[in-house]
């Protein structure tokens, strides 16, 4: 099985799990930006939920009973970072991201439905995947918007990227954020 089917077949089965057992997600990652035409390699499944902070252990220990915590104490890890990195039985590596601020519950919430491969999968808006990206020091996500602004910058829902990222830059005490956005807005009526 070539690592493009393997992440195809887990990203399916950790899908259908996630909704029959009624956890909202959004897809992130690499793999996200492939649901958007902008091909990029990546080795794992990168997943956001929302779960509501009394229901977290119960959630972990759902996670924890279908997959492979590469952590030996998976609550008190998600308690600390807010992730469970684990594995398949099968080895494909996968990080459930535990979403912590209402802008991302919005987030999950306008997450469509697209394709990869055959898989239909709650994928995070472009806007999102940018804000999600932006406040991270490492240099594959800053690429990842640089990736996204270029491609797409004259489409993006500009006027809730930049108060999200207001709401964000404040949330995290980074001004510079939202500032960063604005240099790359495209001019009004062009």
């Amino acid at each position: 099985m070539s690592a493009n089917s393997s992440l195809e077949a887990a990203l399916a089965t950790t899908v259908e799990e996630l909704d029959a057992a009624s956890i909202p997600y959004m897809l992130i990652g690499g793999l996200a930006l492939s649901a958007w035409a902008l091909p990029r390699a990546t080795l794992d499944v990168d997943l956001t939920l929302w779960v509501a902070a009394e229901d977290r252990d119960r959630v972990c220990d759902f996670l924890s009973a279908r997959y492979v915590a590469r952590v030996s104490d998976a609550r008190e890890f998600i308690r600390k970072t807010g992730v469970l990195p684990a594995t398949t039985r099968e080895g494909v590596r996968l990080d459930f991201i535990f979403a912590a601020f209402p802008f991302e519950r919005t987030m999950i919430e306008r997450a469509p439905v697209r394709h990869i491969g055959n898989v239909a999968v709650r994928v995070a808006r472009l806007e999102d995947l940018i804000l999600l990206k932006l406040p991270s020091p490492r240099p594959r996500d800053q690429e990842d918007v640089h990736l996204i602004l270029s491609t797409y910058k004259n489409v993006l829902e500009w006027d809730y990227l930049l108060a999200t990222a207001d709401l964000l830059a404040e949330t995290l005490d980074q001004p510079a954020l939202a500032a960063k956005l604005r240099e790359r807005q495209p001019p009004a009526n062009g």
